[in-house]
């Protein structure tokens, strides 16, 4: 054995770590001939163009850049695959297997970031950026720094085939859309605008004749968050969605909305459909509303202005229904009888009467149920919901009250409720009631993924979430046991998250703790629009 390499750490100067070489692999004993090994000469560079090339896109950005250096031929055809989906994501890490990086680009550095950007504003190349996807920015990066808010513009301005923009980090600036030079090419637009001035600027551009910089005409997903009032969410919707163009236009081109505001004070509903030149939408398939308030004359004018019976999707969170209606009727009881496509329903609304059983009974078979509620009504919601017999994906949260957020200590009774239910994935508050939630998870045969939440999620108060321990430093020693635990009563179950800890099981009955997993964890069990929850 050579003890030297004892003494060689992988990844630093002397000894870099290749992804995907060859040199990781165990090497083939030319002498071992005892099992008569076949060697086929295959070159990769003698197979058509277009075969390489869907080769390639099943390829991760670590097996192109490996192609790249074996020669100029493979270099030209795999280079530009490189640029074609940018994804800045601090948190990627190659070592965690559940990211889908085949055909994707991942910078998670600053280092590596600058690096990006400085090659692709001196290329002379016209490199194919098809989608830029912002997740967040590295911490150590200042997006109101001078010299890097002009690389980025720089940047923005040479994506000339660029179709999809999703910016998610806090940090956007409306210089960037500015400077966009094919405009027309976009379809999906997906921006936080937390920090971003945007009404001054919008006005400024209007002042200035700069109002056509601002023209998407051909937008299929839109998405925007947040907006502390009626006004900007007008300037938003005529300025960047609709602008010049026809609203009838428009609204036959939608097919994706998402709003959500910074505080509940704002009446989205009736700005959109009665304040802005956003009249009618007649084609869209997914609609997020969030973070506002409602009446019961919304629900009315929402139907008039979606066709509700095309929705596959629908996103209500953290609404507070307003002007209670003395008929004993309700926002969401309005709507009731509208959805006849409806898959998936992500609910939160904070209403006079509680009226969610119900409308969640009056819908079409779900695949995909997410819902947070205060409601005392539980047997009847968990009614309700068993008669989704094809429900997939389950995410359940029950408040004392939505105020203090307190979880519910639910009866053994709801649990058992949704046994007959065949779940993928659950999402639900644990309470002192264990036996009815170990009996629901024993139950689900299909069930790969599992979220646990509230203070009683984490076992006995000796080891719990949130107490603390001289000699315990780490938040998942407090839980592993119970994730034992339940992986015992379910082998089927390959994640469960306790907490903020998620844990990768195997039917060996091991647990091994999993660290910047839980935007990937969310989707599995939650459903929301793609600007989150």
């Amino acid at each position: 054995m050579d003890f030297v390499t004892l003494n060689r750490p992988i990844g630093y100067s002397k000894l870099p770590l290749k992804y995907g070489s060859a040199s990781l692999s165990t090497p083939l004993n030319e002498n071992n001939n005892s099992i008569g090994a076949l060697q086929v000469s295959f070159d990769l560079i003698n197979l058509p163009i277009e075969i390489i090339g869907n080769i390639i896109n099943y390829l991760s950005q670590f097996d192109i850049l490996s192609l790249c250096r074996t020669c100029h031929k493979m270099h030209e055809l795999c280079n530009s695959r490189l640029y074609n989906h940018i994804i800045i994501d601090s948190q990627f890490n190659i070592f965690n297997n559940e990211y889908r990086i085949n055909g994707k680009t991942y910078i998670n550095s600053s280092f590596n970031l600058k690096r990006f950007i400085k090659v692709f504003n001196k290329s002379h190349h016209d490199h194919h950026i098809y989608s830029f996807h912002c997740k967040n920015l590295p911490d150590s990066l200042d997006i109101y720094d001078y010299n890097l808010n002009q690389d980025l513009i720089l940047l923005f301005s040479k994506l000339n085939h660029l179709q999809s923009l999703i910016w998610l980090d806090d940090n956007f600036r409306l210089d960037f859309l500015y400077n966009l030079p094919q405009k027309q090419l976009l379809t999906t637009l997906i921006l936080n605008l937390k920090f971003s001035n945007y009404l001054s600027e919008i006005n400024q551009a209007v002042d200035f004749g700069d109002f056509q910089k601002l023209k998407f005409p051909n937008l299929v997903n839109f998405q925007i968050k947040p907006f502390k009032d009626s006004a900007k969410l007008r300037q938003i919707v005529d300025n960047l969605l609709i602008n010049d163009d026809d609203p009838s236009r428009v609204g036959e081109r939608l097919r994706q909305l998402s709003f959500s505001g910074q505080n509940q004070s704002v009446y989205v509903v009736r700005t959109l459909f009665l304040c802005t030149r956003l009249r009618h939408l007649p084609e869209l398939t997914s609609l997020a509303l969030n973070d506002m308030v409602v009446s019961i004359d919304d629900a009315k004018l929402l139907t008039q202005s979606v066709d509700l019976s095309k929705l596959k999707f629908l996103q209500l969170k953290r609404i507070t229904e307003i002007e209670h209606d003395q008929r004993q009727s309700s926002f969401l009881l309005n709507l009731r009888g509208k959805f006849k496509s409806l898959c998936h329903l992500s609910l939160n609304v904070q209403e006079h009467r509680d009226t969610a059983a119900q409308f969640i009974q009056n819908l079409p078979p779900l695949t995909s149920l997410d819902i947070i509620t205060s409601t005392n009504q539980h047997t009847e919601l968990a009614e309700c919901i068993v008669k989704h017999c094809n429900l997939k994906k389950l995410s359940i949260v029950i408040y004392k009250t939505v105020d203090d957020l307190l979880y519910e200590d639910i009866h053994s009774v709801f649990y058992d409720s949704l046994v007959s239910l065949n779940l993928t994935s659950l999402r639900i508050n644990n309470t002192s009631n264990i036996q009815g939630l170990v009996h629901l998870v024993s139950s689900q045969k299909q069930l790969k993924f599992l979220d646990l939440l509230g203070a009683k999620a984490g076992g006995a108060p000796n080891l719990g979430l949130g107490m603390i321990h001289p000699t315990v430093f780490d938040e998942w020693f407090k839980v592993q046991h119970v994730v034992l635990f339940y992986l015992t009563k379910n082998r089927a179950i390959e994640y469960i998250r306790i907490g903020d800890c998620i844990f990768q099981c195997k039917s060996d009955l091991s647990v091994n703790p999993r660290g910047g997993l839980n935007d990937w964890f969310d989707e599995r069990v939650r459903v929301f629009a793609t600007l989150g929850l």
